[in-house]
């Protein structure tokens, strides 16, 4: 059980009508149906460079942040919240696709490299940490998935009717455990989302 008040969950994702619906785009994705959970909007920030919005719960302050810089850029959003609010990275939560992960599949892990993975590349060097909390939903390599495509057209690129329906139920079985975020029970949390 982490002893937190206040969390940061931020989805990574592309701004702009043309990524809307992407693999890359799965951490916006995901936010959203968590500010649909909880009834509240985003609204956007300049000194944050991104859309923040705010969620009390009688365990915790949640603010829920989709940085509007581009992916390679996530860091400066995310960074510039943290110190606005004096939160420690181990407060922050990030919501990414993952390649290394199969569609359908989603986990919970702390620290770590960043594979390969722009946006977090960004945070880890804004915020001069691994030790960030993440939220890996699975998007499948394309050798994984016979697909020719590269990994950057791969990501940029819509998932099939079938890997977006078992993307779909792994951000379900996230959003249903989402009283395990607030609470700060992430082993609790990291058990939920398997299979």
């Amino acid at each position: 059980m982490i002893n937190s008040k206040v969390f940061l969950l931020v989805g990574l994702g592309n701004p702009g009508e043309r990524y809307i619906g992407t693999r890359h785009n799965i951490g916006f994705h995901t936010i959203d149906y968590v500010a649909e959970v909880f009834q509240v909007g985003f609204r956007y920030k300049d000194s944050f460079s991104g859309a923040i919005a705010q969620v009390k719960t009688s365990s915790c302050d949640l603010f829920l942040l989709k940085p509007t810089t581009y992916m390679n850029n996530s860091g400066i959003s995310v960074a510039s919240v943290l110190n606005f609010y004096k939160l420690a990275p181990e407060q922050l939560i990030v919501i990414h696709d993952e390649l290394d992960i199969l569609p359908g599949d989603i986990r919970l892990k702390q620290g770590g490299g960043f594979a390969g993975h722009n946006g977090l590349r960004s945070i880890q060097h804004s915020i001069t940490t691994s030790s960030f909390w993440r939220i890996r939903v699975g998007i499948g390599h394309p050798r994984l998935l016979n697909s020719r495509q590269n990994v950057s057209d791969f990501v940029l690129n819509k998932p099939t009717c079938d890997e977006f329906c078992s993307i779909s139920s792994a951000i379900e079985r996230f959003r249903s455990s989402i009283d395990s975020l607030v609470k700060g029970d992430f082993e609790f949390l990291q058990k939920s989302l398997k299979i």
